[in-house]
């Protein structure tokens, strides 16, 4: 399913109801692929929660295989995705990263995890050494 049948003409739950009815699923089928309980995709649908939560978000692009910029998009969280296609490269490394965080981040190994946190702490005290190493540069001037 692309992203060609979400309009922000409809509603956030229309646009659920309507990507589920296009898939020929259940609410139960989507909650499943989504991590989700079926109530929830209902009171959805039916508009009854005005605000989803990011985890809700990333669950209902990954069920329906839908770019989770989009769906943030027509979910009206702007300040998110902005212009999803703007190509501002901080922007989208700051939401590749929640994403990564939200979706994929459970299933790593304490292995992987440690990886990742080295790696982030690497680029950080490379940062902070490139600043100190500007300061100093500054102030012999």
């Amino acid at each position: 399913m692309g992203t060609g049948e979400l309009s922000l003409n409809m509603t956030f739950g229309e646009n659920i109801k309507a990507l589920r009815k296009l898939n020929g699923w259940t609410q139960q089928e989507v909650a499943d692929r989504a991590g989700l309980i079926r109530s929830h995709i209902g009171r959805i649908e039916h508009n009854d929660i005005k605000e989803c939560t990011f985890g809700t978000l990333l669950g209902l692009a990954k069920a329906f295989s839908v770019d989770s910029r989009e769906i943030l998009k027509i979910a009206g969280i702007e300040e998110l995705c902005g212009d999803c296609n703007t190509g501002e490269p901080l922007r989208d490394l700051a939401l590749d990263i929640r994403v990564f965080l939200a979706v994929d981040w459970p299933g790593l190994n304490d292995n992987e995890q440690e990886l990742l946190r080295l790696a982030i702490r690497t680029v950080k005290q490379s940062k902070d050494s490139r600043k100190r190493s500007s300061d100093t540069s500054g102030a012999d001037g």
